[in-house]
C-alpha cells in the first residue's frame, strides 16, 4: 500500500517552507546592510545617503564665497534632481533659488533640536582622524557632520512638495566658529529620486519575494489544479454518455483517491450500461423471431377467413407491425451503442458519403437540398457517419416533410467540420433540447407529428457521433425550423 501526505498536510508543508525561505531572505538582507556603504543604492536606511550629502555641500559651501554659494547648490540639484535650499537655523534664506518655504517648514527648521518631530539619525558616519589645530587666521578644515544629525521632513499641498531638512555647520572663511544652518531638499516625489527614501531595497525584497514563492507555490499549484481538470474534463466525457475514460490515480493524496473513485464509477457505470444495452438487445433479437412467425399466421389466417372478419386481422396486423418496427429500432439501438468500441475512426472524404445518404433517403422526400464546402475530410467511422444522418434526415422528414425542404450543409468552422441537418418545421420546446439526444424521449407534443417513433432516433445518432470521436448539438432556428449538428475533427 503506498503511503503519502494528505493534501492539507502538504500545504501546510509548502506553506511554512515558504515563510522560513522568505525569513532567511530578509535576514540575510538585513545583515548585508552592515556590510554595504553609507552612499550605496542598496541600503534601506535613506539618512546616511542624505548626512553624506549634505557633508558634501557643507565642505563645498565652507570652501567657497558666499556669493557662489547659489551655484554650488545649482550644480547638487542637478546631480541629485533634487532642489537645495539653505536656511539659517532662524529661516532666513542664505542660498539657493527663491522658491517660496511654506510656514509649515520654516517652523521646522526654526524648532530646536531635539523638540517633538525632529528625528536624529544615529547611523555611524565616518570621523576623519584628528587634524592639527589650524594658525590664527588660517581657513578651517572642511566641516564634517556629527554621528548624530538632525533631520526631518514635511509634505506640503498646493502644489504637492516633499521637504527633508538636515542640520548642519557652515564655515565662513577665516572664521572658526561654524555658523548652524539647515539644507532643504525639495522634491515633487515622494522619494526624492532615491535620496528622501530608498525604495530599491524594497523593490529587491518583493522581487526576491515574488520569485521564490513563485518557485515553491508553482509546482504545487500545477500539481494539485493538473489533474483536477483532467478529472473535470473526464465527468464531463461520463456525464455526455462515455464511460471509457480514465484518469491518472497514481497519487496517495486525496486527489489520487478522487481519481481512483472516478476510474471505478466510469468502469462500472461502462459495465452497467453495456449490460443494460447488451440485454435489451438480446430481448429484441429473441422477439423478432415470433414476431415473424405471429405475422405470417395472420397472413395464412387473412386469406382463410369471411371478409366481415378480415378488418379485425388487419388491425392485429398493423399492431405487430408496430411491435415488429420498435424491435427493430432497439435493436439498432443496442448495435449502434455496442459497435463503437470496434468502431475505425479515418479520415472520410465527406462529399460523396453525403450525398450517397441523400440519394437514398430521396425516396421518402423528393426535397432535400445540399450545400458543402469543397475538401472536407473529417475523423469518422463512415458507416457510423452514414447512419446518423440517415437518422436526422429521416427524423426531419418525419416530423418537417410537409413544411419544407429539409437541408443539409456541410462546412469548415477552424480545425473542425460541421453537418448540418435542418427543417422548416415548427421546432421543439427549449426546455426540452438537452433531453431530445436520451434513449425512449419522446416530448408530449414533438413537432406535429400524429404518430412517430419510439424515441430512439437521435439517441442512435448521438451513440454514432460519439463513435466518431465527435459532438451532436441540436437547436431552434431563428426564422423557423429544427436544426441538428454533428461537430468532427478534420484535418
Amino acid at each position: 500500500m503506498r503511503v503519502g501526505m494528505s493534501l492539507f498536510a502538504r500545504l501546510l508543508v509548502w506553506f511554512f517552507t515558504t515563510v522560513v525561505a522568505i525569513g532567511l531572505v530578509l535576514f540575510a538582507l538585513f545583515k548585508l546592510q552592515f556590510l554595504l556603504p553609507a552612499e550605496s543604492p542598496f541600503r534601506m536606511d535613506t539618512g546616511p545617503r542624505l548626512i553624506a550629502v549634505g557633508q558634501q555641500i557643507s565642505s563645498e559651501l565652507s570652501r567657497t564665497p558666499k556669493r557662489e554659494w547659489d551655484a554650488v547648490l545649482e550644480r547638487f540639484s542637478d546631480e541629485y534632481e533634487v532642489m537645495f535650499i539653505l536656511l539659517s537655523n532662524s529661516g532666513r534664506r542664505l542660498a539657493g533659488p527663491e522658491t517660496p518655504v511654506p510656514q509649515a517648514v520654516i517652523d521646522r527648521v526654526t524648532r530646536p533640536v531635539g523638540s517633538q518631530g525632529i528625528q536624529t539619525s544615529t547611523s555611524p558616519q565616518p570621523v576623519p582622524s584628528p587634524s592639527p589645530q589650524p594658525a590664527p587666521h588660517s581657513r578651517p578644515p572642511p566641516s564634517v557632520l556629527s554621528a548624530k544629525t538632525a533631520i526631518f521632513s514635511v509634505h506640503t499641498d498646493e502644489p504637492s512638495r516633499y521637504w527633508a531638512g538636515i542640520r548642519m555647520p557652515i564655515y565662513g572663511n577665516g572664521i572658526d566658529t561654524p555658523r548652524p544652518a539647515t539644507l532643504l531638499g525639495v522634491s515633487d516625489s515622494m522619494t526624492g529620486h532615491g535620496l528622501f527614501i530608498n525604495i530599491l531595497p524594497f523593490v529587491v525584497v518583493i522581487l526576491v519575494i515574488l520569485v521564490l514563492s513563485s518557485l515553491l507555490w508553482l509546482p504545487l499549484a500545477r500539481s494539485i489544479t493538473r489533474p483536477i481538470a483532467g478529472m473535470m474534463r473526464a465527468t464531463e466525457k461520463i456525464a455526455g454518455g462515455r464511460f471509457d475514460v480514465r484518469v491518472e490515480a497514481n497519487r496517495a493524496d486525496e486527489i489520487g483517491r478522487l481519481g481512483a473513485a472516478i476510474n471505478e464509477m466510469s468502469a462500472r457505470l461502462d459495465a452497467h450500461v453495456t449490460g443494460q444495452k447488451r440485454f435489451l438487445g438480446d430481448v429484441a433479437h429473441e422477439l423478432a423471431s415470433p414476431l415473424a412467425r405471429i405475422r405470417l399466421g395472420l397472413g395464412i389466417l387473412e386469406d382463410g377467413i369471411e371478409d366481415k372478419e378480415r378488418e379485425r386481422v388487419r388491425d392485429v396486423q398493423e399492431e405487430v407491425q408496430r411491435m415488429s418496427e420498435l424491435v427493430d429500432e432497439i435493436l439498432n439501438f443496442s448495435r449502434a451503442d455496442l459497435a463503437p468500441r470496434k468502431a475505425t475512426i479515418q479520415t472520410v472524404d465527406l462529399a460523396p458519403l453525403i450525398q450517397k445518404v441523400v440519394d437514398r433517403e430521396r425516396k421518402e422526400h423528393e426535397d432535400i437540398r445540399v450545400s458543402m464546402e469543397d475538401g472536407l475530410r473529417p475523423f469518422a467511422n463512415p458507416e457510423m457517419l452514414a447512419r446518423a444522418l440517415s437518422n436526422l434526415i429521416r427524423n426531419a422528414i418525419r416530423y418537417a416533410g410537409d413544411a419544407g425542404p429539409i437541408l443539409v450543409e456541410a462546412r469548415r468552422d477552424g480545425d473542425r467540420a460541421v453537418i448540418e441537418v435542418l427543417d422548416s418545421g415548427p421546432g421543439v420546446d427549449e426546455e426540452v433540447i438537452p433531453r431530445l439526444f436520451e434513449p425512449f424521449y419522446r416530448p408530449e407534443a414533438s413537432r406535429n407529428r400524429d404518430t412517430g417513433g419510439v424515441g430512439l432516433g437521435l439517441a442512435i445518432v448521438k451513440t454514432c457521433v460519439l463513435a466518431c470521436r465527435g459532438a451532436v448539438t441540436a437547436r431552434n432556428r431563428t426564422d423557423g425550423g429544427f436544426a441538428v449538428a454533428i461537430t468532427l475533427d478534420t484535418i
